[in-house]
């Protein structure tokens, strides 16, 4: 009954030893992220203090700068299609193309409140502190500006 235990024993760590080199094997040292365990490299690097965010911005009336939602910057409900759209116009310069699209789309769906004119603008963000309230850009250029009809 002893031997039994014992050879019990032996297998439990072996699997564990076995199971630990497993889960070790993709974060050793010089490692490339693989399949079937990640290193989830996406969020093991050291971001940049500052990120660009091209985007559509709706001006009101009062000359407040307001969002809009992904359906009238890039005529589609997925957000980062919706950047991806305002990324190529800057990227091709078409952002009168794109400013122009977007009014178009604003003045069949307006938003509330209701807005006067379109920019297309590239702000510069604080990485970390975009997510702070009441944060702004650190920069903005503003590419194109057209009214809405």
């Amino acid at each position: 009954m002893r031997e039994n235990s014992t050879a019990t024993a032996w297998r439990r760590i072996g699997l564990t030893a076995l199971l630990v080199a497993l889960v070790w094997w993709p974060a050793r040292p010089g490692a490339e992220d693989d399949f079937p365990l990640s290193t989830y490299p996406m969020f093991g690097h050291v971001r940049a203090s500052s990120s660009p965010v091209r985007t559509v911005l709706g001006v009101r009336a009062d000359g407040r700068r307001v969002p809009l939602t992904p359906v009238l910057v890039g005529g589609t409900a997925n957000g980062k299609q919706a950047l991806s759209t305002a990324l190529n116009a800057v990227r091709l310069g078409r952002t009168e193309a794109l400013c122009d699209a977007v009014a178009r789309r604003v003045a069949a769906a307006p938003p509330q409140p209701p807005v006067v004119a379109l920019e297309v603008v590239t702000d510069v963000w604080d990485t970390l502190g975009a997510l702070e309230p009441g944060a702004a850009p650190r920069e903005r250029r503003v590419h194109a500006r057209c009214e809405v009809p």
